[in-house]
């Protein structure tokens, strides 16, 4: 299995999220076999669904941010955005002439290099209970003003997470579980959608900072289903992973036309 991000060009800046972000959204690279590079962001985005499938709207059926003017960020759609009259944000995709005539950034890793070398998780409300409630991967100190933006917001929200559960009595994920008997180190299993809503909840104790854990991380908003793929539970599209937002020499860069054509190959292990 390989893990693939991709990004458009204009909104490359060197790193494979923004330096805020712990961890990038990476798509499962065998889902994408055989798409132009264009229909393939088509895909991830969600660009190409139809907009709701049982009761499903379509930005609760991808984790990426839908539901705001993004300034940029990688992880929101390529889309027109406009507001009504009334205040309320509209969406208009650009269309697919244009997708295919812009050029993408794609990384690209095998899933045992990321697992050894990138910290890869399943991309679901599980593991992200997880990675905020271990002050490990959340980067937790003493808070000050010399620490760099990106340190500050990963471990502040730590801090507010470590707060706000003393005080309702419940302990961390992290200090509880290991991501093994989590079950977070296995990449085939589809997990259940009402199981990550458990965790969801965990996550969500405090409704102050859910929507800074939503930003840090680059999720479309909290009714994203959370099982870790495109789609709505029981049909599974492409699945998505979290691997730690830092180039290694593991990841390959490639800069591709959205007319070119993504191909499949298993990767050799370096």
């Amino acid at each position: 299995m390989d893990f693939i991000r991709i990004i458009p060009a204009q909104r490359f800046y060197g790193s494979p999220a923004p330096p805020h972000r712990p961890y990038a959204f990476y798509a499962d690279s065998y889902s994408l076999h055989g798409r132009t590079i264009a229909d393939c962001y088509r895909l991830v985005n969600g660009l190409n669904l139809p907009p709701k499938v049982s009761g499903y709207e379509k930005e609760c059926r991808t984790p990426f941010a839908w539901n705001y003017p993004c300034n940029g960020d990688p992880d929101a759609p390529l889309t027109k955005i406009g507001i009504s009259s009334n205040g309320e944000v509209k969406y208009t995709a650009y269309p697919l002439d244009w997708l295919e005539s812009t050029k993408y950034v794609v990384l690209r890793v095998n899933s045992f290099e990321a697992q050894k070398n990138l910290d890869s998780f399943p991309a679901t409300w599980r593991a992200l209970s997880y990675i905020v409630s271990d002050p490990e991967r959340m980067g937790a100190s003493k808070l000050s003003w010399n620490m760099r933006m990106e340190e500050f917001s990963a471990a502040r929200i730590h801090a507010l997470f470590c707060q706000a559960h003393s005080k309702s009595g419940k302990g961390l994920l992290a200090a509880m579980s290991s991501k093994e008997n989590l079950g977070l180190s296995s990449f085939e299993k589809f997990p259940e959608w009402q199981e990550e809503l458990e965790y969801y909840h965990y996550l969500s104790i405090d409704s102050g900072f859910t929507n800074e854990i939503v930003d840090l991380f680059g999720i479309s908003h909290r009714c994203w289903h959370g099982c870790g793929y495109l789609g709505w539970p029981g049909f599974p599209l492409c699945r998505f992973f979290l691997l730690r937002n830092k180039f290694t020499p593991d990841i390959k860069l490639s800069v591709l036309g959205g007319r070119e054509r993504y191909f499949y190959t298993e990767t050799a292990l370096g």
